[in-house]
């Protein structure tokens, strides 16, 4: 059975991850659209790229439960937990990627966006994860040499 503490971590994981998926989305927005002069092939309104993201985001934090992420056996083995990041950040674009092909007015501004989200995706969640453990171990050696 899973303590408090596992239970509020994971909490924490899934909000973070949250957040780190639409830094990353955001980043690879703001770099292919403002900051590359190359025209776009197809101009979409960054309201609309948004929606993409808060439609694709509850998708991408299952696919990270069924990979076991938010399991503590996962979390605790950082090169577990860092090929786990990796496939899940791949199945999650593969999902934006496929909503795009499918639908009629593309979502995506240019072909480098996804790339571009994956790594961002990618490095934004190993980031996030090691600043939270490290906030964790921080707590606990608080609250461990409180309690002395």
């Amino acid at each position: 059975m899973k303590n408090n503490a596992s239970f509020v971590y994971s909490f924490f994981l899934v909000i973070g991850d949250f957040l780190a998926l639409a830094a990353a989305f955001v980043a690879a927005y703001a770099l292919r659209v403002h900051f590359d002069n190359t025209p776009l092939a197809h101009p979409v309104h960054s309201i609309s790229y948004l929606g993409l993201f808060i439609a694709v985001a509850p998708f991408w934090l299952i696919v990270f439960g069924l990979l076991g992420l938010y399991n503590r056996n996962i979390y605790e083995n950082r090169f577990s937990e860092i090929g786990r990041l990796f496939l899940g950040s791949f199945i999650g674009m593969l999902f934006v990627i496929a909503i795009n092909y499918f639908l009629v007015n593309p979502i995506l501004p240019a072909k480098l966006v996804p790339l571009y989200g994956f790594i961002f995706a990618f490095i934004f969640l190993v980031i996030f994860r090691n600043l939270l453990r490290w906030l964790r171990k921080l707590l606990f050696l608080t609250l461990a040499s409180a309690t002395f």
